[in-house]
């Protein structure tokens, strides 16, 4: 995680006086300007109308999701839990199932199992922050290939959104 953030860990420890553990995040991530408008041009393609799910444990990511998404002009439901989410898929239709893996009670691999077995024209995408190769048999190798990797940047999110919406 500390890798993928641009960040490294720091830890010293010393007999009888314990252990120190230093996070260090970067301030912001560096980015040409060149690169900032090329993005600026494509993001009208990420628009969609489409209804997406969204299932994470944490509250505060599963509000930012759910915001980013309705700013790009998706449709969003809410779920705190996989129950939550498949009581919610008996009742709405649904085009994408956006899930964390790591939760509590049902795993993300377990959850779009199910979801892939009882509606089978849901497309899925997992998202994490921990590699968990643990389940990987649980569903189709592709669920694992293509995890969206935490911490993710709103671009990068609706580009992952769309481009899947948009597979056959």
């Amino acid at each position: 995680f500390m890798e993928r953030s641009a960040g490294s860990v720091r830890v010293t420890s010393k007999p009888g006086q314990g252990t120190t553990f230093t996070l260090y995040f970067p301030r912001h991530y560096p980015t040409d300007n060149k690169g900032e408008l090329a993005d600026e041009n494509i993001t009208t393609d990420f628009r969609g109308n489409e209804t997406i799910l969204i299932v994470d444990d944490e509250q505060g990511l599963l509000n930012l999701t759910s915001e980013t998404l309705n700013q790009y002009g998706y449709n969003t439901l809410c779920a705190a839990n996989a129950k939550q989410a498949l009581e919610i898929l008996e009742l709405q239709p649904v085009d994408l199932l956006f899930s964390d893996i790591i939760m509590p009670d049902m795993d993300g691999y377990k959850l779009a199992a199910i979801v892939k077995n009882k509606y089978p024209a849901i497309k899925i995408q997992l998202a994490s922050g921990f590699e968990d190769n643990e389940n990987i048999n649980a569903v189709d190798e592709n669920l694992h290939r293509n995890l969206l990797h935490k911490p993710f940047n709103a671009k990068a999110l609706v580009k992952k959104v769309r481009e899947l919406l948009d597979e056959n």
